[in-house]
C-alpha cells in the first residue's frame, strides 16, 4: 500500500460529526497518498482523482484479501 502501486480495497464510510455512514465502498485502482498516524487514516487517492480519507478499522478488504484486526 506504500509503494505508489494501485490497489483495490474495500471499507466502511463513516461520518461522525454528520451521523452517516455505514455504506461498503469498494474502489478499484486507488493508490496511497499519505499517513495521518495520530488518526490511524490513509489517504488514498480514487480512480475517480478524488482524495479520501479512510480509517485503518474502517477497511475490511485489500486486494481481495479480507483484513482481520
Amino acid at each position: 500500500m506504500g509503494s505508489g502501486e494501485p490497489f483495490d480495497i474495500t471499507f466502511v464510510k463513516a461520518d461522525r460529526k454528520r451521523g452517516t455512514g455505514g455504506q461498503i465502498r469498494n474502489e478499484r485502482g486507488a493508490v496511497q497518498e499519505g499517513i495521518d498516524h495520530a488518526n490511524h487514516q490513509r489517504r488514498i487517492k480514487l480512480s475517480s482523482g478524488r482524495i479520501r480519507r479512510v480509517h485503518i478499522r474502517l477497511m475490511t478488504q485489500f486486494n481481495g484479501h479480507n483484513i482481520v484486526y
